[in-house]
C-alpha cells in the first residue's frame, strides 16, 4: 500500500477516522504520513515490520467484531430507514458469505451463433442494415 502523505493544513480538515503516523523526522517534526491500517504509524516509521502488521490484523478483526454489532443493534432500531437497513442486511449476509451467489452457466454448443442468427425470423430481429442493403441506392 502506498504512503499518503497531507500537509499541516489537510490534516485539520481530515475525518478522525484517518489515523496520523506517530512518527517524527529528523528535523523534529511529526510524520506527515497515514498510519498503515489497524497500526499508529506509517510504513518507514516501523509499520512494514511483520510484528507491527500481526497487530494491526488483530485490531482490523476487533473492530469488525464492534461493527457487526453495532450493525445489530441498527437491524433493530425501528427508526433505521428500510433501505438501509436492507443494506446493512444484504452486507452482513455477504460478509458471512451467505450472500447470493451469481452463477454462470456455460453451454458447449456446435452450432455457429452467426449462423443461427441468420437463420432467424427477421420479425425477431432488427433488420436495420439488410433493409438498407436490399434497396436500391439512389444513385442507380
Amino acid at each position: 500500500m502506498k504512503s499518503v502523505s497531507h500537509s499541516e493544513a489537510r490534516w485539520a480538515l481530515l475525518p478522525a477516522h484517518v489515523i496520523r503516523c506517530n512518527g517524527h523526522m529528523i528535523d523534529g517534526g511529526r510524520c506527515k504520513r497515514e498510519a498503515e491500517p489497524g497500526s499508529v504509524v506509517c510504513r518507514v516509521h516501523g509499520g512494514a515490520a511483520p510484528q507491527v502488521r500481526k497487530r494491526a490484523a488483530e485490531r482490523l478483526i476487533m473492530s469488525a467484531d464492534h461493527a457487526s454489532q453495532k450493525l445489530i443493534e441498527w437491524l433493530d432500531d425501528p427508526e433505521v430507514p428500510y433501505r438501509v437497513w436492507a443494506q446493512i442486511a444484504r452486507d452482513m449476509l455477504e460478509r458471512a458469505g451467505l450472500g447470493a451467489a451469481q452463477l454462470h452457466k456455460i453451454v458447449p454448443t456446435t452450432e455457429d451463433p452467426v449462423l443461427r442468427f441468420s437463420r432467424t425470423p427477421s420479425a425477431t430481429r432488427t433488420t436495420g442494415w439488410r433493409t438498407r442493403l436490399s434497396q436500391p441506392s439512389r444513385s442507380e
